[in-house]
């Protein structure tokens, strides 16, 4: 009986019954690779259910997945170019290819789905904090040393510096953008989506610088639909346009 990899799904998720699941575990009991082929399926099944993000576990996945390769299909093509197998053998390697490359089509889509595109990673790639300029047009001390806290990344110091100044310049749309910054950085989540909101839907010159930031938070958050759905209102010929049309075909 030639076992595919639907049956090897339903062995898992048990649902194989009848002369099925005895025939089947019968070549698990016989057949020592093909068992082994089973247990990799198993094992990227529950990755799946596990919902895997992390890069190092996909390295993992995929060092096994090479070492499968590398054991069944080299083997068998090693095989076939030194002997010439009995009808027997080229039926065993056939149903071994089929479940092998039933496994390995599994785990592509695995991968692409864990994928080193995770949302955190493209949170990293396209994130940069926006700009001040604020000491070329004169500023106070204390806004100026703040600057250069933000500008250092040393967003905890930069925070209250910034809330301090705009307690009396409210109007200060760019303090605030830079405030949602340091929020965002600080894992102020919730402030940092409030404060990037407010801009947003202000409709001041910075509302598209707004809603980039708005959008970037919801991708750090993890909450993609949202996030596609403030990249979406990003206006051609904003600053922000490009990366957030190149985000979208990513997302």
């Amino acid at each position: 009986m030639v076992h595919n990899y639907e049956q090897i799904t339903d062995y898992l998720n048990g649902t194989l019954t009848g002369n099925d699941l005895r025939d089947f575990e019968a070549k698990l009991q016989a057949d020592t690779a093909f068992a082994e082929v089973v247990n990799i399926y198993r094992e990227i099944e529950t990755s799946m259910a596990a919902k895997y993000q992390h890069s190092t576990q996909n390295a993992e996945l995929k060092s096994t997945l090479d070492t499968l390769n590398q054991k069944y299909f080299n083997s068998t093509a090693a095989t076939q170019a030194t002997d010439k197998p009995s009808k027997g053998k080229v039926a065993n390697m056939r149903i071994k290819g089929f479940v092998i490359a039933a496994v390995s089509a599994a785990a592509i889509l695995l991968l692409m789905w864990l994928s080193p595109w995770q949302q955190e990673n493209l949170f990293d790639q396209y994130y940069q904090p926006t700009a001040l300029n604020l000491t070329e047009r004169g500023t106070s001390n204390d806004l100026t040393t703040a600057e250069q806290a933000y500008e250092a990344q040393d967003y905890t110091t930069a925070l209250p510096a910034f809330e301090q100044h705009l307690a009396s310049h409210p109007e200060a749309t760019n303090i605030h953008i830079a405030l949602g910054n340091c929020q965002l950085n600080t894992g102020q989540m919730e402030q940092a989506v409030a404060t990037f909101q407010q801009i947003a839907d202000g409709g001041s010159i910075y509302a598209s610088e707004a809603d980039w930031y708005l959008a970037m938070t919801y991708l750090k958050l993890e909450k993609v639909e949202q996030a596609k759905v403030v990249f979406e209102k990003i206006p051609e010929g904003a600053d922000h346009y490009e990366a957030a049309r190149k985000l979208l075909r990513k997302l």
